[in-house]
């Protein structure tokens, strides 16, 4: 007996019970894959954290204290040039010196006059062009006139030194903030991010290095002159300690423009004027102890740099909120706080949170939203199944201690809630 021909009317394909019917099968076979799925214990789903390869400069205030050092060292390679040779004042006083000795030891009656012009010809060569020694020792000036050129001298190179303090604090504001605002990209090895970022960075650094270079005088003025004149190396401290503060809090905010995050940028903020803070009070001590502001302003520079990336680290670890740490993968160690909202987890260059050399894994494979009452993380339609301890989800809700497998990557979501809370 021939099979009885079925056929299907345009009307029957085109009726929403179709789509209905469609729908309720790809339920029943999302809820039968996550019934067979291997059970996981309520305790050790959120109280389980299993130990796990962590490598410890994947810390936040580890590598960004690394990062800002970097960063301190090249703004200071940067003020070997802009401040190379000896101060133009310092060096013609000891050469005036030298001239008066002999001077006075002819007129003395020590030495004869051939002896005392070789010696003052050796003396002015030593010299070469120095306008100070020649102003000092000029014999047909009168003291009001000597004055009066020295002062015309030190208000020009006041202006050459104005301009090099502008350099120099522009270009460490620039590679220290680079540094930091392309940390976490680099460390998480997306390159394309790690570039945007210190563009970004730079760009806030630069800004920051241009506004302390203008303002610096008018501090240095400010603190000098409330204090004592006996105590001048402490008013040079505290100026020094506000105008180098006031650098790192541009430095500091750079990781937080980046990220657009207000929270962020606070963070980084205080963590910034600590590390400038720091850094200009050791400025002066350093160079009278070592003799050298070369030395003096390597350490210096490195610690704002240092300092501003460790404080920013360990202020954010504080204040943190909610985060996940890598437990295996690639970058297993590696901690990702969750300031954005949402916050997407994928391959993708773009992607926040970005999990390199994973074929199971998509574009935009996840998103974590921020919610009034926590955190939900949903699976997108791209790569495979996002896994909440062991199982798929959709979009659900997360509660501290939730392990998060997507591809070869596994997350421990951790959050800061009561003690009353986790135990619920």
């Amino acid at each position: 007996m021939a099979a009885e021909k079925i056929t299907v009317s345009w009307d029957e394909i085109t009726s929403p019970d179709v789509d209905a019917r469609l729908a309720d099968e790809k339920r029943a076979t999302d809820e039968a894959a996550e019934a067979t799925a291997a059970p996981v214990d309520a305790t050790a789903r959120r109280f389980d954290l299993s130990p796990t390869r962590t490598a410890w400069w994947l810390k936040t205030p580890v590598y960004m204290a690394v990062f800002g050092l970097l960063g301190g060292l090249i703004g200071w390679a940067f003020g070997l040039v802009v401040y190379a040779g000896p101060d133009p004042v310092q060096l013609a006083a000891r050469y005036v010196e030298d001239h008066g000795r002999i001077v006075a030891a002819f007129d003395a009656g020590k030495i004869q006059k051939a002896q005392a012009t070789v010696a003052l010809e050796r003396i002015r060569r030593a010299a070469g062009k120095s306008a100070y020694f020649d102003v000092a020792v000029d014999s047909s000036l009168t003291d009001a006139e000597r004055k009066q050129k020295t002062a015309a001298l030190v208000e020009r190179d006041k202006a050459k030194r104005q301009l090099g303090d502008a350099l120099f604090y522009s270009v460490s504001g620039l590679a220290i903030a680079m540094c930091l605002a392309s940390a976490e990209s680099v460390v998480s090895r997306n390159w394309a991010g790690a570039l945007v970022n210190a563009s970004v960075g730079a760009c806030v650094g630069l800004v920051g290095g241009i506004v302390v270079s203008l303002f610096v005088d008018l501090l240095f003025e400010a603190v000098r002159g409330s204090v004592a004149a006996e105590a001048s190396m402490l008013g040079d401290m505290l100026a020094r300690a506000a105008s180098w503060g006031l650098l790192g809090l541009f430095i500091g905010l750079a990781p937080g423009v980046v990220l657009r995050h207000g929270r962020k940028t606070l963070i980084g903020a205080v963590g910034g004027v600590v590390g400038g803070v720091v850094g200009g009070l050791v400025f002066d001590p350093l160079a009278l102890a070592t003799e050298s502001e070369v030395v003096s302003r390597l350490i210096a520079i490195g610690l704002i740099g240092l300092l501003a990336g460790a404080g920013t680290g360990l202020i954010e670890e504080a204040a943190k909120l909610g985060w996940l740490k890598v437990t295996q993968g690639l970058i297993a160690g590696k901690q990702f706080i969750l300031y954005r909202n949402p916050t997407f987890i994928g391959n993708s260059l773009s992607a926040h949170i970005y999990l390199f050399k994973d074929p199971q894994v998509g574009r935009r494979h996840a998103a974590i939203h921020v919610m009034p009452n926590g955190y939900e993380i949903e699976d997108l339609p791209l790569g495979a199944r996002t896994l909440v301890n062991g199982k798929p989800v959709r979009r659900v809700k997360l509660r501290h201690g939730d392990q998060i497998k997507i591809g070869m990557t596994q997350f421990l979501f951790q959050e800061k809630v009561k003690s009353s809370e986790e135990y619920a």
